[in-house]
């Protein structure tokens, strides 16, 4: 366990440097894209061609998008340190990432379930890292699954463990994926898929966490993750030491 482990921090490692050397390189690209684009549109008036000039202003909005992700991707590795989370109720970081993730897919159905304890001030650390996880599980899920019968998310925590289970109606996950997802960066005929669930599980099993990919009898797949509450005492020895 020791042993692999390592593997996977040496290969985080790696890929944190490749994805911070591909930002660099790609953001002189994107500046000349951006720079064309308005040029473009500028030539291209709205009263006199309005389907091009309209097209034009959702390139440029996803130029910028790209722009701003590549942003992130660079502060992100600029940080690497687990200290940049803080101590949040388990419901109001549930809200955060839905509705942040709401932004890449604002037209996924979702049904939201949702039972907490009794205890409205369990916190949980509202990692960075952490929430651009989820966010690529449920990107996946959204794409994956039937456009009628949308994604399920599921959450339920106690004093102790946050559970969330993340489903979808597609064709269910390659039998690859069932069987390494997570333990190593994979192939996928989707772009990035493999190496965003390979992320995925390694930030999860570094805050203590667990998670499962399955496939259901009755169709499609379904992400299980476990997560530690913050505790009196974890809050305190993170006061303290960390």
């Amino acid at each position: 366990e020791a042993r692999e482990s390592a593997l996977r921090d040496e290969r985080v490692v790696s890929l944190g440097t490749l994805a911070a050397s591909a930002a660099h390189d790609m953001g002189t690209p994107l500046g000349t894209i951006a720079i064309l684009v308005h040029e473009m549109a500028e030539e291209l008036p709205e009263h006199r061609f309005p389907e091009s000039h309209q097209k034009l202003l959702i390139l440029q909005q996803q130029v910028d998008r790209c722009k701003q992700a590549l942003s992130v991707m660079s502060a992100s590795a600029g940080e690497m340190r687990a200290e940049s989370g803080k101590a949040m109720p388990v419901s109001d970081y549930i809200d955060q990432v839905l509705n942040q993730w709401r932004t890449h897919k604002p037209s996924t159905k979702l049904n939201l379930f949702i039972s907490g304890s009794v205890d409205t001030s369990a916190n949980i650390i509202a990692e960075r890292t952490l929430t651009h996880s989820l966010i690529n599980i449920l990107n996946n899920a959204a794409e994956a699954t039937d456009s009628q019968a949308g994604i399920e998310f599921h959450a339920h925590w106690d004093n102790f463990i946050l559970n969330l289970k993340i489903r979808d109606f597609g064709p269910g996950l390659p039998p690859e994926f069932v069987d390494f997802a997570g333990h190593k960066p994979v192939k996928s005929n989707k772009q990035g898929m493999g190496v965003g669930l390979f992320l995925t599980y390694t930030t999860i099993k570094r805050l203590g966490g667990t998670i499962h990919f399955n496939n259901l009898d009755s169709g499609g797949a379904c992400v299980e993750i476990s997560l530690p509450i913050l505790t009196k005492e974890s809050m305190y020895d993170r006061h303290t030491y960390g």
